[in-house]
């Protein structure tokens, strides 16, 4: 009876929704996509299928773009072997920094990055000035027209940003709080948090320099101060007020401007950082954004899951169901993966992640992680970071990566054990 009524669910949501762009809806309590036909779908993705690869840090080569520069008559040769591994292995959907042109029929996302969205070191930009709107308006009108977005049915939405800091991670022990209560006093996020610290602890001075360990005379000179350094167990209480009221402000902007230029697609959040997220910022997101997107890796010592308890952070076990509480909306794994090790790809770097040391290891940790992700009613997609291995002797970037985490190795081929479980949980 069960599985009739959710037949005749589908059907009426088959009728209901055809013709559409991709959108999110629940049927039998399950959350789905629904693609542009009515149809209900999960996105199985992976990020970076690109004809390029990584750059090696000490040979300065792409050696996985010149393997496939050899093996392929061209270009959309290698796009349709690939399409046909990917379709063969179960996946539907290119993620992340891929390209997606070559690959009329799949489903794709695009990110979408608003401001300087400096990834490497955090670095933020002040969500209310004028100027971060109007170079995001231009930024992100220039991205959607240019490559002809706003009509193409097969894409599922936008990410806007990708793991943004928020709160304390590995590039800053302090919340962006801090980074705007030390901006300049002509800055508009320093008057616009510096009015928001007034209203909350109602004009008294004495109370805000007492739990933000300060001396100052009057409001006048917190907007001039900039050496804020720590806060009492009360002055967190208000950090994270003040946190809300900054994501509220990123999000309101960002997506206003997305809806403006493009109202066909979905908006899938900012790719959180699974196990360093403030509760305050998912929830924040959740009125402004239609998916929660999270990039969740498993950590030594089970970090990934104990890091959220210490920092009072959202949890991710029980398979992240926390941001869907918060949130209320449906989840998209942005990014997720397990690192073996080769002799070409050494999983040295970085040293946070563990490393299974055999192929088919790592295939049954895949193949145990989705059937973890299928087994709930709110995540709605799953995308491995990534196409093809890191180069031996570190990707050129800072961060240095050389792991075995592709589902194809620097030479294009395919790790049998992996092609065999994706088989097995993707259908």
């Amino acid at each position: 009876m069960k599985s009739l009524s959710f037949f005749i669910i589908v059907i009426l949501n088959i009728s209901f929704f055809a013709h559409c762009f991709v959108t999110v809806n629940k049927i039998n309590d399950k959350w789905f996509f629904i693609n542009e036909n009515g149809e209900p779908f999960i996105s199985r993705g992976i990020n970076q299928v690109n004809i390029n690869g990584d750059i090696d840090k000490k040979t300065l080569k792409d050696t996985y773009n010149e393997t496939i520069k050899l093996k392929y008559q061209d270009y959309k040769a290698w796009a349709q072997t690939t399409s046909d591994r990917m379709s063969e292995m179960g996946f539907n959907t290119i993620g992340a920094w891929s390209n997606y042109e070559y690959f009329d029929s799949m489903y794709f996302i695009y990110i979408l990055y608003p401001g300087s969205n400096d990834w490497s070191s955090g670095a933020i930009d002040d969500y209310f000035s004028p100027r971060f709107e109007e170079e995001s308006r231009k930024h992100i009108n220039q991205e959607i027209t240019d490559r002809n977005l706003i009509n193409n049915k097969k894409l599922i939405g936008y990410c806007i940003g990708n793991e943004l800091r928020w709160g304390i991670d590995w590039r800053s022990m302090k919340t962006i709080v801090f980074d705007y209560l030390n901006m300049n006093e002509n800055a508009y996020g320093k008057k616009a948090i510096i009015s928001f610290f007034q209203k909350y602890y109602n004009s008294d001075i004495k109370k805000f320099n007492s739990e933000w360990f300060v001396n100052l005379k009057d409001w006048e000179s917190a907007l001039s101060y900039q050496k804020f350094k720590s806060n009492s167990i009360y002055g967190k209480r208000a950090e994270k007020t003040i946190l809300t009221h900054i994501a509220s402000k990123y999000y309101q902007v960002t997506t206003d401007i997305i809806r403006e230029i493009d109202n066909n697609h979905l908006i899938l959040g900012s790719r959180f950082i699974g196990a360093v997220t403030p509760k305050e910022v998912v929830i924040a997101s959740s009125y402004y954004c239609d998916v929660i997107s999270i990039n969740y890796y498993q950590l030594i010592l089970d970090l990934d899951k104990t890091l959220p308890y210490f920092l009072n952070y959202t949890k991710t076990d029980n398979y992240l169901k926390e941001f869907y509480q918060l949130s209320g909306k449906p989840l998209l794994i942005t990014e997720f993966g397990f690192r073996g090790k080769t002799k070409n790809a050494p999983s040295t770097k970085p040293f946070i992640f563990p490393v299974y040391f055999t192929e088919k290891c790592r295939a049954k940790a895949f193949e145990k992680e989705i059937k973890s992700f299928m087994s709930t009613d709110y995540i709605i997609g799953y995308h491995i970071f990534k196409w093809m291995d890191q180069p031996k002797n570190g990707r050129n970037m800072a961060d240095g990566e050389n792991n075995n985490c592709g589902i194809v190795t620097i030479y294009d081929d395919v790790y049998k054990n992996l092609n065999s479980s994706f088989k097995e949980c993707n259908f």
